[in-house]
């Protein structure tokens, strides 16, 4: 389990890439999996950060095309939508 401290830190985290500013959350969730190696939620938030900025970096024609192709995959027993 995650030290107060820490959990503050990944629920401001957790709410700046639900705002859209996933840029803003990576330097803390870091930190977080630095001191946590083992969280599995730090290293979650870290991925879904790092996603949403290659997302957003991507030219226009291929997020395009993401949109289009936004559709629920199974995947490991789980549907992603």
């Amino acid at each position: 389990m995650y030290p107060e401290k820490v959990l503050k830190v990944l629920q401001r985290a957790r709410s700046l890439i639900q705002a859209g500013n996933p840029a803003l959350a990576l330097h803390d969730l870091e930190k977080a999996v630095q001191k946590f190696p083992s969280g599995f939620e730090a290293w979650f938030l870290l991925g879904h950060a790092k996603g949403c900025l290659t997302i957003t970096l991507m030219p226009r024609s291929v997020s395009i095309r993401l949109l289009l192709f936004n559709r629920k995959i199974p995947m490991f027993g789980l549907i992603l939508a």
